[in-house]
């Protein structure tokens, strides 16, 4: 049976390509206003419906979804209309799940083979999460306006988005997660991982498994409310019951998986540890270690972590989830702000910092923070005004003692 919401938000993350499919050069006569919400703005989500909702060429005044919209240009009863966008959506007949990709069969697996895909394979514990985030990665993909729009707000540039998207380490949801609680506003999500201990057969190891979507607003983002918003989690830690606390950090790899999973990774000898997602990625893409169909080059042996500051769901999380790692170096990449500083000194309550921690466990660290006297605040800010890049990153492995070389070239 169809799943219309499916359907709908399918199409949503492909709004354009849609409106091409039915409109041909009349939408490029209309321009970018052929298409809208309601009665005003550009390209969003009526939340009370939760669908994309479009105009009329001729009557700003009619608008429906997208159903509606193939109803009036092709003609044909509610039901030939929904078949025929669940055929463009690549939507199953059968299922509530889109179809992105043609799929095989394949012989059955291992819980290690099962695990030792790329991240891509891995579905997120909440099955509506999950179809969220590959539309999201799609439309990342596809919509060079919402990659635009991240650009700017990152300073980054617009094709660097791309890689990214086609590596599942970025999303960019148009879709109403949260009804009624947040208004639709420029936004991209990442997925929270968290390790699990695995046993297949006798062998027991760690493996990273999506739980979260982490959606990070553009600053001066706000609720319905009027209330101040910088991110969401979805679902929250206190909905998720499989959590022992913390989040785990972005993590970055050759191949997508934990770097020291038994018969796959190649030992972690070194950790690029940042201070956020974005920061994470900054050194991927500084370092020329994405190309352009989404495939890490990452060094064998490197991983580079994007962690949420100090405490419970930052640095100790780090510590707790990757203990089995057994680092022989780390470059500590931190914010310039108290945050950012706490790595460095002890806790409140006696305990030592983050770095202190690290060379206890016998881990060569190098310290590198950008100057907030500059109006840097962290790596990322570094990075889109010019001032770091493959030179950078290759003094700091050098610094630890790291063959950055390897496998690169």
């Amino acid at each position: 049976m169809l799943d219309i919401n499916i359907i709908k938000a399918r199409i949503a993350a492909r709004a354009e390509e849609f409106l091409r499919e039915l409109f041909g050069e009349r939408l490029h006569r209309a321009g970018p206003n052929a298409w809208r919400v309601g009665r005003n703005g550009s390209l969003a989500l009526d939340t009370r419906k939760s669908e994309l909702l479009f105009h009329s060429f001729e009557n700003e005044t009619d608008c429906g979804d997208c159903i509606a919209l193939w109803q009036r240009e092709r003609g044909g009863d509610f039901s030939s209309a929904l078949r025929a966008c669940a055929a463009w959506a690549g939507v199953a007949d059968d299922g509530t799940l889109p179809v992105l990709a043609p799929r095989t069969p394949k012989p059955a697996m291992s819980a290690t083979d099962k695990l030792g895909t790329r991240p891509q394979g891995w579905p997120m514990l909440d099955p509506t999460h999950d179809v969220l985030w590959r539309l999201g990665v799609e439309r990342l993909i596809h919509d060079a306006g919402a990659r635009e729009e991240i650009a700017r707000w990152r300073g980054w540039q617009r094709d660097a988005l791309v890689p990214l998207a086609r590596a599942h380490l970025i999303s960019a949801p148009v879709f109403d997660l949260w009804p009624g609680a947040i208004t639709p506003q420029p936004c991209v999500a990442f997925r929270v991982l968290q390790p699990e201990r695995v046993t297949d057969g006798e062998a027991a190891f760690w493996a990273l498994r999506p739980v979260q979507l982490h959606v990070r607003f553009r600053r001066g983002a706000t609720r319905c409310d009027g209330s101040g918003l910088s991110w969401v989690y979805a679902p929250t830690m206190k909905q998720l019951a499989v959590s022992d606390g913390g989040n785990a950090p972005l993590l970055i790899t050759r191949d997508g998986r934990d770097p020291e999973q038994p018969g796959y990774g190649t030992r972690c000898r070194c950790a690029i540890i940042c201070a956020g997602e974005w920061d994470a990625l900054s050194v991927l893409l500084a370092a020329w270690w994405i190309d352009d169909f989404g495939t890490l080059t990452v060094p064998p042996g490197l991983a580079i972590v994007g962690i949420r500051g100090e405490g419970r769901s930052g640095t100790d999380a780090f510590l707790r989830y990757f203990s089995h790692w057994h680092l022989d170096s780390a470059v500590l990449l931190a914010d310039a702000d108290r945050t950012g500083m706490a790595w460095f000194h002890p806790s409140p309550d006696g305990r030592a910092g983050f770095a202190e921690q690290l060379e206890q466990r016998g881990v060569k660290v190098i310290a590198r923070a950008p100057r907030e006297a500059d109006g840097i605040k962290d790596v990322n800010d570094l990075y889109r005004t010019g001032r770091f890049g493959l030179p950078d990153v290759e003094e700091m492995l050098t610094a630890a003692g790291f063959d950055w070389k390897g496998g690169v070239r």
